[in-house]
């Protein structure tokens, strides 16, 4: 009977063949069975549903173990859906179209089985939308489009109050479900930047146009995200074939607060969400001009082989004599001096509101993606160049004098790597140093210590004249068991505060990798080790 199973419960013997004698009982969806099992029995149950069927169903065993199988009605072996099977199991299996035997077998001493069919699904009724959606403006679109309805009113819903999609979590006050949407791509669509570890794909809502992903997430949220729609698949290694969605990675079109809001085209921006209990980031926005200046030069380095540009922030008023002073080195100069991390105008506004002393503030140039790897992954020469070279040049260009309690380096991810180290080999030179999302899992091909790296070098002999500020955000564990960037920033937190170190200041966002977070970061790490004001 076509989209309805029929049951038919008969004691057999073990070859039904064999046998001409059969008791029937009727047994439909959800109505279950229960049969006493001695030594060598065998229970077998006559199933029809129409080819292509998907059936579900639960046993329960109490007693000895038992094997479910699937037979054909002459006795032949199909399938083993359940082997040894004492407790509840659930067993799933698609119907060929013919009657079946579903088979209680193997049982060597008393039991009492309860066999029950859960899901009876014809092939016409599958493949439809699932209902079970966390959001509910989706599932609302899911019964609307039941009934006929398109989705144009939804787009013009989404494109009135832009994207993503937020709607509270029942019983959670704290917490959002925030659905990330694309509309009419055709193949796929890649999320990179969203509250997870990963670069997530999105699902399409049955045939529709609306492509969506789900996150329940903190109430604090804060992060930049992009969308990538019909990435290629294309042949190559791993990493190839991720790196793909860099040719249609371009900022969310719904989305109302594109960054930077005068790029050249939606491939060169961002989009940017924050949640309505995102902390607050000291000094930003900074106003449209700083009052203080900003002066760039070419800085050779003879030990390094190479040459970059470095750009020197002093603030208004400047006086190289005075002991409040704090110098500032901080890595990946360009990113944190444009719209994503505009540095310069948040010290500005943090300076005139009170809050941090005067801060000269050097912004290092990374120069390209291969030397920043090899320079800012706890290089020994970087560190002395740093520490031998540049340094003195800022303090002869500035007129200050030198205070390694007055001096720290800063810089994010691998830059948070390479601050630490500098730190920590040359604390004649920095005193503090700031981590924003410190690449700690990192470690030299040769090292096979238990720890991560970076950490074994602070938990060696005594603590330094160091002061630290790490942190991290909620989406960026390791995979894999792999230690990652928020296990490794907890880890040395946890190795320093150990020591005796006595200022380790720590701080975990609800975010990701992410310029949006680090900026915030760096200006409460000031504030932490030289603030002046509340």
């Amino acid at each position: 009977m076509n989209g309805r199973l029929t049951a038919l419960a008969a004691l057999l013997a073990p070859v039904l063949a064999a046998s001409g004698a059969m008791a029937q009982d009727r047994l439909a969806t959800d109505i279950a069975a229960q049969v006493a099992l001695a030594p060598g029995d065998t229970r077998s149950f006559v199933v029809e549903a129409p080819a292509g069927a998907y059936l579900e169903g639960a046993l329960s065993v109490d007693g000895a173990p038992v094997d479910l199988v699937l037979r054909t009605m002459q006795g032949d072996h199909l399938r083993l859906l359940e082997s040894g099977a004492r407790g509840d199991q659930t067993f799933r299996f698609v119907a060929n179209g013919d009657p079946l035997l579903l088979s209680i077998e193997n049982v060597n001493a008393q039991a009492l089985a309860t066999l029950r069919l859960t899901h009876d699904i014809p092939p016409e009724e599958q493949g439809g939308i699932s209902l079970d959606l966390q959001s509910p403006r989706l599932r609302t679109l899911v019964q609307d489009m039941a009934q006929g309805a398109g989705t144009a009113a939804f787009w013009a819903e989404m494109l009135a109050h832009g994207t993503p999609l937020v709607e509270p979590v029942p019983e959670k006050p704290d917490r959002r479900l925030v659905t990330f949407l694309y509309r009419g791509a055709k193949r796929n669509v890649r999320l990179w930047g969203g509250p997870s570890n990963d670069h997530d794909w999105l699902d399409r809502l049955g045939d529709s146009d609306v492509w969506f992903r789900t996150y329940d997430v903190p109430s604090g949220l804060r992060l930049t995200y992009g969308l990538a729609p019909d990435v290629p698949q294309i042949p190559g290694t791993f990493l190839q074939r991720r790196r793909a969605l860099l040719a249609t990675a371009q900022a969310d079109p719904l989305n109302l607060t594109p960054l930077p809001a005068d790029a050249p085209d939606a491939f060169n921006q961002v989009s940017y969400l924050a949640l309505e209990d995102a902390p607050d980031q000291p000094g930003y926005p900074p106003a449209d001009r700083i009052a203080g200046t900003v002066d760039t030069f070419t800085f050779d380095s003879p030990r390094l082989g190479n040459s970059r540009s470095v750009s020197a922030y002093r603030p208004a008023g400047f006086d190289p004599t005075d002991p409040a002073n704090v110098l500032l080195f901080v890595f990946d100069g360009v990113a944190f001096q444009d719209d994503r991390a505009p540095m310069p105008g948040i010290l500005d506004t943090l300076i005139g509101q009170g809050r941090l002393p005067p801060v000269t503030a050097v912004f290092i140039d990374s120069v390209d993606v291969d030397l920043r790897s090899r320079e800012l992954t706890c290089n020994p020469d970087f560190a002395a160049m740093l520490a031998d070279d540049l340094l003195p040049e800022i303090l002869a260009r500035t007129g200050l004098p030198h205070d390694p309690a007055r001096t720290a380096v800063t810089g994010a991810s691998y830059g948070g790597l390479a601050a630490a180290c500098a730190a920590h080999w040359h604390p004649d030179a920095f005193g503090a140093f700031l981590s924003l999302s410190g690449s700690f899992w990192w470690q030299p091909d040769a090292y096979d210590g238990d720890m991560p790296y970076v950490s074994s070098l602070f938990a060696q002999g005594s603590a330094r004249p160091l002061r630290a500020w790490l942190s991290a955000g909620i989406y960026e564990a390791g995979k894999g068991g792999d230690t990652g960037i928020l296990g490794g920033t907890r880890h040395l937190r946890d190795v320093m505060r150990l020591k005796g170190y006595d200022d380790v200041f720590y701080r975990e966002y609800a975010g990701g990798h992410d310029y949006a977070i680090w900026r915030g970061s760096m200006a409460e790490g000031l504030i932490a080790l030289y603030g002046t004001g509340p």
